[in-house]
């Protein structure tokens, strides 16, 4: 009898994801957090890299691991900007430039940034998170997601 493992479905930690909608610069938004939530989050020194759908994207990812409390919080933007350069045919040259929005999570288009919450006490945490990150100015909203219904729940991989 062979057995088959399958890695995708295997999560070590358990985490809340909580969609952000701000519409603000991504390092604004990490600055903010880490005044009124009194976090440390700091630019990770590479983005997000992906191929999704044979198109390489880029999300801009933010960390802090509080070793007190055992947490380590993810901030990462959920659209790129994706170029593509199209080949007129009749001069040979790349003449049209077109631009293309692609998400992290398609299925949460809306969501401006996730905050991901690495934990084993993630009830704990969520509610005072997402009440304090309503209290930023620039938060229009913040709420719980439910991971395991996403299909691409496999690009939150990023521990």
């Amino acid at each position: 009898m062979i057995h088959k493992l399958v890695l995708d479905e295997i999560w070590d930690d358990e985490f809340a994801l909580i969609a952000i909608h701000a519409s603000v610069e991504d390092f604004k938004l990490a600055f903010f957090i880490n005044q009124h939530l009194d976090f440390r989050l700091y630019k990770m020194p590479s983005d997000l890299d992906l191929i999704q759908n044979k198109k390489h994207t880029s999300y801009p990812i933010f960390k802090y691991e509080d070793t007190k409390q055992f947490v380590t919080y993810y901030l990462v933007g959920n659209t790129c900007e994706v170029t593509h350069n199209k080949l007129v045919a009749s001069s040979g040259f790349f003449e049209d430039v077109q631009t293309e929005i692609v998400h992290l999570i398609p299925e949460m288009k809306k969501a401006d940034y996730f905050l991901k919450v690495v934990t084993d006490e993630v009830e704990a945490l969520q509610d005072k998170i997402i009440s304090d990150l309503k209290n930023i100015p620039m938060v229009v909203t913040a709420y719980i997601v439910d991971y395991q219904n996403l299909k691409s729940k496999k690009n939150l991989n990023f521990d």
